[in-house]
């Protein structure tokens, strides 16, 4: 009889399964630009199937935000299942993988911005560099980009597709022995997720 981590993972797989290989041009976002030429390489040559852990950690981990909506969806599958393994330690990409599944929000980037002027004053920002980065964020903040993207990725998700990525935040919640990830875990799961519970 199959474990429950064989039987999330065949379900995730399944879930997207009619999700097609993305063009060449569509694999990453325009913005990723010559940065992104080898992860470009690897995403041409694999499938989500094949995709490994220590490929993700390696050429994906801190690179997610390349992804084209096209190419983020395919390999959907893959980047969850990498983000569960080893299971019961989530580690960096399991953290980038949630923020991109989270609907962003102005509110985020107030409380990020408190807390860097709250650190201690050794570790505190210069007054004119904190003014800059909070006039910098706020900014690309209001000008759409990171609602758009988000949009892009998930406006069109099935109600399967969004029962498995639910299914994996639950998973990973159950796996997770983090405060920080816990929140975040939640910010995901209330702002667009839920809407999948009924589902499973």
């Amino acid at each position: 009889m199959p474990d429950s981590s064989d039987t999330l993972r065949a379900s995730i797989f399944a879930a997207f399964a009619a999700r097609p290989r993305p063009a060449a041009d569509a694999i990453l976002r325009p913005e990723a630009g010559r940065e992104g030429d080898e992860l470009r390489l690897l995403l041409a040559e694999e499938s989500p199937e094949t995709l490994s852990t220590k490929e993700v950690r390696a050429k994906i981990e801190g690179r997610l935000w390349m992804l084209g909506a096209e190419c983020f969806r395919y390999f959907l599958p893959g980047l969850l299942l990498a983000a569960l393994d080893p299971p019961g330690r989530p580690g960096p990409f399991a953290e980038e993988l949630v923020d991109a599944l989270t609907e962003p929000s102005r509110q985020d980037i107030e409380d990020m911005l408190d807390r860097i002027g709250r650190a201690p004053a050794q570790a505190r920002l210069d007054e004119d560099v904190a003014e800059s980065l909070q006039r910098q964020l706020l900014t690309w903040f209001d000008s759409g980009a990171p609602e758009a993207v988000f949009r892009d990725r998930f406006d069109d998700i099935t109600q399967r597709e969004g029962a498995a990525i639910l299914s994996f935040l639950d998973r990973l919640r159950a796996e997770n022995d983090s405060d920080f990830l816990e929140e975040s875990l939640d910010r995901a799961e209330s702002r667009f997720w839920s809407r999948f519970r009924r589902l499973q």
